[in-house]
């Protein structure tokens, strides 16, 4: 990341092509100049946990919900994420710990 100050300039010029005399509107120009390409610093990765319930309580279409909400989850991450999927009843089980 670039930690050079940014010298940043504002200009304003009134454009004379526009001005409506009848309704006392004037149109002006501004101008901003930075002396260097401004630049977001790089996002860092989510670590990301989905605990699911796969006990009684989940039976029918809750399971597959909750299953499919998963999947879009994981398929929203990329590289720089880590996720882990952990499922639970009666015990737990770690199915998936680390990064994509």
């Amino acid at each position: 990341m670039n930690h050079e100050p940014v010298k940043v300039s504002l200009t304003a010029a009134e454009d004379k092509t526009n001005v409506s005399e009848k309704e006392n509107i004037r149109h002006v120009v501004f101008t901003l100049t930075v002396s260097r390409p401004l630049t977001a610093p790089e996002r860092r990765g989510l670590a990301v946990a989905l605990v699911l319930d796969r006990s009684g309580s989940m039976h029918g279409g809750k399971i597959e919900a909750a299953k499919q909400a998963a999947n879009m989850v994981v398929q929203a991450l990329d590289n720089k994420n880590g996720v882990s999927i952990v499922c639970f009843d009666e015990q737990i089980d770690v199915l998936r710990r680390g990064y994509i």
